[in-house]
Order: structure tokens, then sequence, then C-alpha cells
């Protein structure tokens, strides 16, 4: 074998290693580092060396991100049901690491049932007489805020359409067979 062909099989493999060992890390972005499938830290932007064929990253946005929300249907203090439509989340991930560890599925998916408990019990505190659009923006926003882990941060919770109120019979509709 000649010198030449082995400068070029080695030339190849430093460049896979070197490749296989950087990371560019976007603005707006972190990443969970795994190495041999333990976690070892949260990489911020930038360019950054990892060990090469043994570690993964796993990358998340860190930016405040808006998300839509199915409508929901809550019962009021006086048990009117309350529809809410057109729901709108502002949120972001604040921890990288202790989100990562908790093995939350996204961002959306826990903004959306901390938005949906905080619904809950902001509607069911008030009568329909007293429950505005401004007080579900105040009151759910920041229930859903100290619901959720400390790894994610619920700015706002905007409702965009008008409140429907709807008399129910609660007792029929939740009866136990």
């Amino acid at each position: 074998m000649s010198i030449f062909a082995i400068l070029a099989v080695s030339l190849v493999l430093l460049s896979i290693t070197l490749y296989s060992s950087t990371e560019m890390v976007g603005a707006y972005q972190k990443r969970a580092l795994e190495v041999v499938g333990d976690y070892k830290s949260v990489i911020g932007p930038g360019m950054t060396f990892v060990p090469p064929f043994v570690s993964e990253t796993h990358s998340f946005d860190v930016r405040l991100r808006h998300m839509e929300m199915p409508d929901q249907s809550a019962l009021t203090g006086d048990s009117i049901r309350c529809e809410l439509q057109n729901i709108h989340i502002y949120g972001k991930i604040c921890d990288v690491e202790r989100f990562y560890k908790k093995d939350f599925e996204s961002l959306e998916s826990v903004a959306e049932e901390a938005t949906k408990e905080a619904i809950q019990q902001s509607v069911s505190r008030k009568t329909a007489d007293e429950i505005d659009k401004r007080y579900l923006y105040r009151n759910a926003s920041e229930r859903a805020d100290e619901i959720v882990d400390d790894s994610v941060e619920i700015e706002s919770i905007e409702i965009r359409n008008e409140l429907n109120f709807e008399q129910t019979d609660v007792e029929s509709e939740y009866q136990v067979w």
C-alpha cells in the first residue's frame, strides 16, 4: 500500500471524526447532550465539540412560543357550562436540563395540560355573571404558570372569542352508573 493511500484513508477518517464531534447550536436553541445514553450537560448557542460516535444531542427551542389550543368547556360555580373558543397560549422552556430530565413530550403538551387545568379551576370558582375575558386572562395565566413545572413558563393565555354560557343539567351529565 502506498503512502498516499494511507494518507488519504487517514484524512477521510479524521474528517469523519471531526464532523461527528462538532455540534452547531443555533442562537435560540439549547441542546441536551447524552454520552453513551447518559445525560451529561446542556449545550448553549455556538460551536461545541462533543465526544465523537458515542454522543447524541436533543434540540430545544427556548424562544417564547405561540400555541393554539382546542376549544374547552368548563362548569362555573353555579353549574353553567362555559364554552371557550380560540384559545392561545404563550410559553417557553426556561430550564432545558429539568425539561429534558422530566422527559416531557413537548412544550405544547405541557402548556396545554396546564392551561386546561387552570381554565377549569378559574371558571369553577366564579359564577357566570362574574366571569369575563379579562378575569380569565389574569387568573388562568397565573394558575397555569403555577401548575407547570419550573422548567416551563406560561407567559399568558388569551381567549379571543366571546365566552358562551349554556345552562346544563349537571346531575344527568355527571351521573355515575
